[in-house]
């Protein structure tokens, strides 16, 4: 789950980069290019899809957080894990 949200974060920072290549490659002289292009437009994402993803990685951000401090070798980690309980139980209640 770690390389997923990882892969969504990087995902979500190039979400620019893969629409202007895609326009590009559309626009393209090369036949090749051009069919690649429309491959590409064909798998890109929707603008609900984009918007699931970005929500996804904000609810998993704070579950990486916690993983990396759960993590620590050099301090003491379990007497974080009740009020890190609290935590998440008040953030997802919320909602």
């Amino acid at each position: 789950m770690e390389y997923t949200y990882y892969s969504w974060v990087r995902l979500l920072d190039l979400k620019k980069a893969i629409s202007i290549l895609q326009s590009h490659m559309i626009f393209d002289s090369n036949s090749e290019t051009k069919r690649d292009g429309r491959k590409l437009q064909k798998i890109l994402l929707d603008d609900n899809e984009w918007h699931l993803i970005k929500q996804l990685v904000e609810v998993l951000e704070k579950f990486d957080t916690i993983t990396s401090t759960l993590s620590g070798k050099n301090f003491v980690t379990l007497s974080l894990v009740t009020p890190i309980i609290f935590f998440l139980k008040k953030i997802f209640l919320k909602h």
